[in-house]
């Protein structure tokens, strides 16, 4: 390279001596501009740019000519250098790092000094554009002689220009700082390069460009103004327009300031080409004329993405960069034949080009080919399926839930997505993709949507093995901020509500999909005022749910959203609004299936208590997990399944048949690893008849009874296994509107685990006998006489009739002749009741032959906490009462315990939580 060359590069500029003539690269505005020089000349000039010398050029790179024509000579010093002149005004400082003798010398101003160590001059952009680095730990004075400006005590108007390489990636542990306004260094630095390789600080915000690469220069700019403004910008391009400071305030300094210095280790060692300071705030037209580097986009690969699928369309989306036009080549096999454009968004920040090509005119239920092209550039063949025909009754549809995937650091998304292809193949053979409709997320799918870079990294790239394939698509989240960056790269306008995209429905097949916005600007600490927990969005609801109950085309409703109305798990995660409306709206309408969310980050299923919606969080896609024991948990009665797992769903609807399965699968967590085990499935079954009516077994109709007593239903079973059931008692025969005692059970109920070493879940209801419920309703009359009820509900999530209705007497018999005690048909232990308990519990079992009798109490890990029972007793049915007392008559702590019975040869253990 040429003196000339580096020295123009140095200011922004670069030549390039030809055989040809001269060719000029303006770099600042990103085009190729050539100014064509009369061929073999040489430009003997003296000129000063930016306080550096251009000396008079060597005959170096050609043969020479001895004239020249002073009109081209004008020309040519027009063209190449009058760009410059304005960068003179308010220049009171500039350091080029030169002089390997004398780096810290000053071209304008006073030479740097140093605190710590002193830099080493190492390689510069060119041979002879030198630089320095300087060390960890150390940092630069600069005494710059700017009065007070920008209407303050201090400087309060200024622009730092510098030449920056970082010799090591940014890391969480690995930051870099520009400058620091306290020249004592006792405060923190107020210009980095953070972990997640973003410029800026806190105060004023990061930029979404990302500056990741090693061993590359990049000429990087803060323009202030206090009160006003505060811009970073990098090559010529303003990258973050920022909050302004206050007048006299933290970007305020007084005669010194420091060059790469914090004070708590946030600064890493770092090269530096050239360092400029001006006495006011330069524009961004300014900037943008001093140029900078070239960084050529090193992934250049096409990664498709494909969203808002119908029968007849979908659109194929990707970033690629650069490449201003957008193409998919596509077809009904490998040999594509069809082509159709988009469009392309560049952002902001010109760091991320989105193209978007919107496919029409498909067949539905058919199979396609197809690949993406921009520039260059251009994908694999991919291949899709459009979604079925409205009201289409064959074959089956699939799509899969997660949620909640975002994370600064850690890799779990990627394990979440290679377990599902895992799982796909198993189920549905080694093109088990073509097999899946759709990929629905329930939001939050990055830390902070306003920072573009975190999409790439948090979700498209852990994605790309399932999104070139399955459509995608998302239920904004807390964390997407509402921002733009979002609604730019999701194209939900086909399907908008009345607000624009934040919500939206669609259908496909004999299904029709909801999304709701469950987001409010409060809870995201935004500076601008939204709220969808409105009106407006359950009144959309509401219609479109009363049209779709009327659509004979559409069997199934899902509705996605981010936030619950109730999680055990994470119970400050809950939203009033969701518990309140959109879940109420939702269970009016039968068609209405499954109500799917996230926002806590573990897994929970359950159901309403009347009709058929599913409740399903699947939260757990790859963020930090919330974990049992992180809040105080709540045992919600809707909810019967609690995991604080990484987990997903796949969920299967045979569209012939009305049914659906739906399996979820676990990674476990950080103490309990586990490999893609499935650890819930349920089902629907449209056409499946509900369970018989119960017939009622004990106490007797008519009989005297005193709490605590049993009753006991015919033990039932019908097309599906039996879930719940329920029991009223009432005290004015056949009006159950205000039940004296209505009380609901379920066969299982998994709730907090066992804790280290195991932590395996712990069900509350193992060993429950659906068809019994104990009464221990304490205000009952003596002598008035009640009726009672029973009605099971299966895993089907239908319900029976109610059983006949049978009375009891509360109180003794008046008079008892020839009693006959109950015949004990087997030894047997039940469940204790109530389970959870504080303080007590009653332990129930029955002995066919009389016996010695061992009943114990022991802590989960083994240890006699208490003995109840150790005797010989008479054939019967007992009650026993444990008052949460060990043996020393010492209340037992919070946990899980296990009650073992030893008679007549029959041996059975059984868990009781207590709950304080």
């Amino acid at each position: 390279m040429s003196d000339l060359d580096s020295r123009l590069k140095h200011a922004g500029m670069t030549g390039e001596w030809k055989c040809a003539g001269f060719r000029f690269l303006n770099w600042w505005g990103g085009n190729d501009r050539v100014v064509e020089i009369i061929p073999k000349i040489v430009i003997p000039v003296r000129i000063e740019i930016c306080g550096n010398k251009f000396t008079k050029l060597k005959n170096d790179c050609m043969d020479r000519s001895k004239t020249m024509n002073n009109k081209i000579f004008t020309l040519l010093f027009i063209l190449l250098f009058s760009h410059l002149t304005f960068a003179q005004s308010g220049l009171v400082g500039h350091w080029s790092f030169d002089d390997a003798q004398s780096p810290l010398k000053a071209d304008v101003g006073k030479d740097l000094s140093v605190n710590g160590s002193n830099p080493v001059v190492v390689d510069g952009p060119s041979e002879s554009n030198g630089a320095v680095r300087v060390y960890k730990g150390s940092n630069l004075i600069v005494e710059h002689g700017i009065d007070a400006n920008g209407g303050g005590s201090k400087v309060n108007e200024y622009t730092i220009v510098m030449d920056i390489s970082l010799p090591a990636a940014p890391a969480s542990n690995r930051w870099y700082c520009m400058y620091q306004t306290n020249s004592s260094n006792s405060d923190d630095g107020d210009w980095f390069i953070n972990g997640d390789a973003r410029m800026g600080v806190g105060a004023v915000g990061y930029t979404n460009y990302l500056y990741n690469r090693t061993n590359e220069w990049y000429r990087i700019a803060v323009s202030v103004k206090n009160g006003i403004q505060y811009n970073y910008y990098s090559d010529g391009i303003k990258r973050l327009q920022g909050t302004p400071g206050a007048i006299d305030g933290r970007f305020s300094f007084s005669s010194k300031f420091l060059l790469f210095a914090d004070q708590n280790g946030e600064d890493n060692s770092i090269d530096v080409a050239d360092v400029k300071l001006y006495s006011r705030a330069l524009s961004d037209e300014e900037i943008e004329a001093l140029g900078g580097y070239a960084h050529p986009e090193i992934d250049t690969e096409i990664n498709p993405y494909l969203q808002s699928a119908t029968d007849t369309s979908i659109y194929i989306c990707w970033n690629a960069y650069p490449g201003e036009d957008a193409v998919v080549e596509y077809g009904t096999d490998g040999s594509l034949g069809h082509s159709a454009t988009g469009s392309v968004y560049v952002f902001p920040d010109s760091s991320r080009w989105w193209h978007t090509v919107k496919l029409t005119g498909l067949t539905p239920s058919t199979t396609y080919y197809y690949k993406a092209k921009s520039g260059d550039s251009e994908s694999d063949i991919y291949r899709f399926t459009t979604q079925p025909a409205p009201g289409d009754t064959s074959g089956h549809f699939r799509f899969i839930v997660i949620g909640d995937n975002q994370r600064v650091t850690g890799t779990k998304l990627y394990d979440i997505v290679q377990s599902i292809q895992q799982t796909i193949t198993n189920l549905y053979g080694s093109s088990g993709l073509d097999s899946i409709n759709l990929l629905i997320n329930v939001g939050d799918i990055v830390n902070d949507g306003r920072v573009l870079s975190q999409y790439d990294d948090q979700f498209f790239k852990p994605l790309e093995p399932l999104t070139p394939y399955i459509p995608t698509m998302v239920s904004i989240g807390n964390h997407e901020r509402e921002a733009e960056n979002y609604y730019q790269y999701m194209k939900y306008e086909d399907f908008a509500g009345p607000e624009g995209e934040p919500y939206y429905t669609y259908k496909v097949g004999r299904i029709r999909f909801i999304a709701m916005n469950t987001n409010k600007s409060s809870d995201m600490e935004l500076d601008y005022e939204f709220n969808y927990r409105n009106f407006t969005q359950i009144s959309w609801l509401t219609d479109v749910l009363s049209e779709t109950q009327t659509d004979d085309d559409i069997d199934w409703v899902f509705t996605y959203f981010h936030h619950p109305g109730h999680t055990e798990i994470s119970p400050p995660s809950a939203r009033l609004y969701v518990q309140a409306q959109l879940i109420p709206t939702l269970a009016k309408y039968d068609k209405a299936e499954m109500a799917i969310y996230g926002h806590a980050h573990d897994y929970e299923r359950g159901a309403l208590p009347e009709g058929n919606l599913r409740l399903m969080l699947v939260g757990g896609s790859g963020s930090y997990l919330e974990r049992w024991g992180d809040y105080d948990n709540i045992d919600y009665p809707e909810i019967q399944k609690t995991f604080d797992h990484y987990c997903y769903s796949i969920i299967d609807i045979d569209a012939a048949h009305k049914k659906y399965i739906a399996r979820s699968y676990s990674l476990g967590h950080d103490n309990k690893r586990l490999a893609n085990v499935m650890i819930d499935s349920f089902y629907r079954d449209k056409n499946a008849p509900p369970p018989p009516k119960p017939n009622l077994v004990s106490p007797d109709s008519g009989s005297y009874v005193r709490p605590d007593f049993w009753v006991e239903a015919q033990d039932l079973s019908g097309d599906y296994d039996i879930m719940s059931a329920q029991l009223q008692i009432t005290d004015k025969k056949g009006d159950y509107r205000y039940p004296r005692v209505n009380e609901s059970q379920d066969f299982e109920d998994i709730y907090k685990d066992s804790g280290s070493p195991y932590y395996n879940p712990i069900d509350v209801n193992e060993g429950i006998e659906l068809n019994k419920f104990l009464v221990t309703y304490s205000s009952f009359i003596d002598g008035k006489t009640y009726w009672w009820r029973v009605r099971y509900r299966d895993k089907n999530l239908q319900w029976s009739e109610w059983s006949d209705e049978w009375s009891f007497i509360n109180g003794e018999p008046q008079a008892v002749s020839d009693p006959s005690p109950a015949v004990i048909k087997e030894t047997k232990l039940y469940g204790n009741y109530p389970n959870p308990f504080n303080p007590a519990t009653t332990i129930r079992f029955a002995l066919k032959d009389a016996g010695n009798v061992s009943l114990k109490i022991y802590s989960i890990d083994g240890r006699l906490v208490k003995t109840l029972v150790n005797d010989n007793m008479p054939s019967g049915d007992y009650k026993i009462f444990w008052n949460g007392m060990d043996d020393n008559n010492i209340p037992v702590p919070t946990g899980t315990y296990l009650y073992r019975i030893e008679a007549d040869n029959y041996t059975k253990t059984m868990k009781a939580l207590l709950i304080k």
